[in-house]
């Protein structure tokens, strides 16, 4: 997340998606961010509820995503 965090500009908004309430990023997630949780998915997988989670509670018209297990680099 400090990748994403350090990109940030003041007037973007940073949601962090989760299934669940005692999920680890709860709690790791930084202090610009707002943690979302999604919930456990009904119809659908986990990576579908949480996009639509995200996009619900998104306030800008501009959305940005990506997973804890795709890398960022500077390039």
């Amino acid at each position: 997340m400090d990748a994403v965090v350090d990109g940030l500009r003041e007037r973007d908004e940073l949601l962090v998606v989760c299934d669940r309430e005692d999920d680890p990023v709860t709690t790791d997630a930084p202090a610009s961010a707002t943690v979302v949780v999604a919930g456990e998915p009904e119809g659908c997988a986990g990576k579908p509820n949480a996009l639509a989670a995200g996009v619900e509670r998104a306030t800008h018209d501009i959305v940005v995503w990506t997973d804890d297990d795709v890398p960022r680099s500077g390039d």
